[in-house]
């Protein structure tokens, strides 16, 4: 009786699983993601480089990735690695300053802090030798903070260098609150006293970066993070998004533009970032608010789904040509 017990126990297990089973059979298998660190593609451009694509599947898409400030190329390995599941390349670099030109000498000397006009041209190369390598495939810019800016501005000098952008936590003016936080008396006594000197901008970036300080941690933690950074270069970056956020009134009209934000920004205001986004003459433009969210929503391991979904459905209706037009989500404050 027991035996029999056990018999039908197996029968009954093995018919469960077999829907379960027909089902991972027909389900296809993500595709394997393939990383490449300084490509040779981009060797003599003397640039530090980071590739993830997907292998042995189609590439449906590239997204050239532009890092935030005190940040680094690398920091898009997340997105990346999920982006390259959905059949698309990430490639991203280093800006000078930033990475492997501020901790691994990549460089010089010149290379240890901001020179934001080469590191724009350094993109404008990267695009251009993989419009070159993938011909007929589109090419889409994706910033997230300073890189945001980055993409603007690309967009707006090279009319057509890209088939579109997603500007992500972009700035149009900076959080007035930042002002009064008590770690920037202690930034603007420093400066008097030793002008040259490096500012810690932790503190801040760990109550501001994310809306979890774990999650801000994750990057001021990074060896290679610039968080730490002389006046000089804080009013180069400062001068660079305002460049940014003023020539995206430049970008072509048929350049499709979409804006992910988070409400509980603390570093960029997101109704600045929307009266921005208003006053951008483009056909095909979206602005996504994201309730709850901070800063932070790319460039770290805990990306948000609804980030991901947004993303994923606007490239994939700009690859299929199926594009939603004019959608605005405004912010309250």
């Amino acid at each position: 009786m027991n035996g029999l017990r056990w018999l039908l126990a197996l029968v009954l297990a093995l018919v469960c699983a077999l829907p379960q089973a027909c089902l991972a059979a027909s389900s296809p298998a993500a595709p394997e993601v393939v990383y490449i660190e300084d490509s040779q593609m981009f060797s003599d451009l003397h640039v530090p480089t980071y590739i993830w694509m997907p292998d042995g599947v189609a590439l449906k898409g590239i997204c050239v990735a532009m890092h935030g400030g005190c940040l680094h190329g690398r920091n898009f390995e997340h997105l990346a690695r999920l982006l390259a599941a959905r059949g698309y390349m990430l490639v991203s670099m280093d800006m000078l300053g930033y990475g492997k030109y501020h901790y691994s000498n990549y460089g010089g000397d010149y290379g240890k802090t901001f020179h934001y006009k080469h590191s724009m041209r350094n993109v404008v190369a990267i695009v251009n030798r993989l419009r070159e390598k993938y011909p007929d495939t589109r090419i889409f810019g994706v910033g997230e903070s300073l890189g945001a800016n980055a993409a603007m501005q690309i967009a707006a000098e090279q009319p057509h260098l890209l088939d579109g952008i997603i500007v992500v936590s972009g700035y149009a003016r900076a959080r007035l609150k930042l002002a009064a936080h008590p770690y920037m008396v202690v930034h603007a006594l420093q400066f008097v006293l030793r002008p040259t000197s490096r500012l810690n901008l932790a503190p801040n970036l760990n109550s501001n970066l994310a809306e979890k300080k774990e999650w801000a941690l994750e990057q001021t933690s990074d060896p290679l993070a610039r968080d730490r950074q002389s006046v000089v270069e804080l009013l180069r970056s400062l001068f660079f998004n305002k460049r940014g956020s003023r020539l995206a009134r430049q970008i072509p009209a048929d350049t499709p533009v979409l804006f992910i934000h988070g409400q509980r920004d603390r570093l960029c205001a997101p109704k600045a970032t929307f009266g921005l986004y208003n006053k951008l003459n483009i056909i095909d433009k979206q602005f996504k608010l994201l309730p709850g969210r901070g800063h932070l929503l790319v460039e770290t391991a805990h990306i948000p789904p609804e980030v991901m979904q947004i993303l994923t459905e606007w490239l994939d209706s700009h690859i299929g040509g199926n594009p939603t037009r004019n959608e605005g989500e405004k912010p309250n404050e």
